[in-house]
C-alpha cells in the first residue's frame, strides 16, 4: 500500500470515530482538520507533517 493510500485509509478510520474530523485545504494540498484547527497532511513522498 503506498504512503498516500495508507494515511487516507487511517484517516477515514478517525473520521468514522470523530466526525469533527473533516478532509480540508492548506497550501494547495488535502490535509485533515479538527473542525477549523489543522490536524495533518502528506507531503509529497512519506513525510507526515501534523499540528
Amino acid at each position: 500500500m503506498k504512503p498516500e493510500d495508507l494515511f487516507w485509509k487511517l484517516a477515514a478510520e478517525l473520521q468514522a470515530d470523530d466526525p469533527r474530523i473533516v478532509e480540508g485545504t492548506i497550501m494547495n494540498g488535502r490535509c485533515l482538520r479538527v473542525g477549523k484547527e489543522f490536524l495533518a497532511l502528506l507531503r509529497e513522498g512519506i513525510e507526515l507533517v501534523g499540528g
